[in-house]
């Protein structure tokens, strides 16, 4: 499926102001999964001017990455966090410009509180005050139904970093917890989060053939266990999110349903990869 006029565009935010990127060449390698970990991605820019690279080095800036086709509209997310480094190097006649993001990056540093839940409260609700005391909103509330809530039978308290907090209320109910996009995703590790399945075949995008795997994948409440996996390629998937449910369509597998557990985008809007390779276990 031919798709044509790649575009990447890169917004940069501060305090002191914004600035937007678009007709430079620009890569992007930008990886996800559903572990709590901080999801990271590289952008290089090219031949930004000399003041411009000045300005990003001095200030504290957050990344806004979005990609797609000229032809096919509007621009998706593809990676967005706060930058962590930025380096300029000359290579031939050309200067990178290197910005290196973490998605939740500064929240997962800082954030340390208390919280103390009376006895009969809901986790769910306590995922959600705890989320929103750290000023990280809930990705949405469809995600919520796809997982059972379990109450505090003799109350519940914690304190420490966002990660303790989130890992001894998501052991409870089955659950994993990731930063994607600014937002907090809860995902299960036995189905997709709720809003349908993403169909990847031949003519959706889908390159070559889909390799069997093994990952390793968390277990509420237990080590964690390996279990046979697809490793799955396809043309840029900038909306496809770790949790999320895909349809693969091919001589391996026969419309058989998989969890994505992590995607890696690697785009380049002149030449090279623009493709997205996915990791998923299947459902079901």
């Amino acid at each position: 499926m031919p798709r044509f006029n790649r575009q990447i565009s890169v917004e940069l935010l501060s305090t002191f102001g914004s600035m937007l990127f678009t007709d430079l060449r620009m890569t992007v390698t930008s990886e996800r999964s559903d572990s709590s970990d901080a999801n990271t991605s590289e952008i290089i820019i090219y031949n930004l001017a000399q003041n411009t690279v000045e300005k990003l080095v001095d200030s504290n800036w957050s990344a806004i990455v979005k990609s797609g086709y000229k032809d096919e509209g509007l621009l998706s997310v593809i990676c967005s966090g706060d930058v962590s480094e930025v380096s300029a190097v000359q290579s031939g006649a050309n200067t990178l410009t290197t910005l290196k993001l973490a998605d939740g990056g500064k929240i997962l540093e800082s954030f340390r509180k208390g919280f103390s839940f009376a006895k009969g409260s809901s986790a769910l609700a306590a995922i959600k005050t705890i989320a929103a005391a750290a000023g990280l909103p809930l990705e949405s509330s469809a995600q919520l139904a796809g997982l059972q809530d379990t109450p505090f039978s003799a109350g519940f308290t914690t304190a420490g970093s966002l990660w303790v907090s989130l890992d001894r209320i998501c052991d409870r109910i089955g659950a994993a917890w990731s930063i994607q996009n600014g937002e907090l995703r809860l995902s299960s590790p036995v189905k997709p989060v709720p809003g349908g399945f993403v169909l990847l075949s031949a003519s959706t995008g889908l390159i070559g053939s889909p390799e069997k795997i093994k990952l390793n994948v968390k277990v509420p409440k237990a080590k964690d266990k390996q279990v046979a996996g697809w490793i799955v390629r396809t043309l840029l998937q900038p909306t496809i999110l770790p949790g999320d449910g895909i349809v693969v369509t091919s001589k391996e597998l026969k419309s058989v349903p998989l969890i994505v557990k992590s995607i890696k985008h690697s785009a380049d809007n002149w030449q090279g990869d623009f493709m997205s390779t996915i990791e998923g276990v299947i459902y079901g």
